[in-house]
């Protein structure tokens, strides 16, 4: 099972955001069947101080779960069968020496000096002021 300090869930209810946490933890690369993610998932949340309201059924909140994870690996294999891939994809950051040129036009240059202040807008926002017969429109 899953060692840990502190239990991240401690006192919050078990709700599909939480269920689709464990079931990665506990099912990935596994196929399960319903009821024992369910069994699992809740005994584990409850033992590490998680809250499971007595009487509420947690099949809703493992339907929520499943439907979350469609486009994350989970699929239904059979009646009550599930399989999950989810596995995080490594990543590997490759750092390249890109050197862009970017050429801006400037309407209007006011002040010289070694430091600069720019203003732009969308085209979009000054044509419509324009319509609207406004001098002035958004600009950042």
């Amino acid at each position: 099972m899953i060692m840990e300090e502190e239990y991240t869930y401690k006192g919050l209810e078990l709700t599909p955001n939480v269920f689709v946490d464990l079931l990665i933890r506990f099912f990935d690369g596994k196929q399960f069947d319903r009821q024992t993610a369910i069994s699992v998932i809740t005994s584990y949340h409850k033992q590490h101080g998680g809250v499971v309201k007595d009487g509420k059924s947690v099949v809703p909140v493992f339907k929520k779960a499943t439907l979350k994870m469609k486009d994350c690996g989970i699929q239904n294999v059979g009646y009550g069968t599930w399989k999950l891939n989810f596995r995080e994809k490594e990543t590997t950051i490759i750092e390249s020496q890109i050197k862009t040129e970017y050429s801006y036009s400037v309407d209007k240059v006011l002040g010289e000096g070694n430091n600069s202040v720019y203003l732009y807008y969308y085209d979009a926002y000054k044509e419509l002021a324009e319509m609207k017969g406004m001098q002035s429109w958004e600009c950042k």
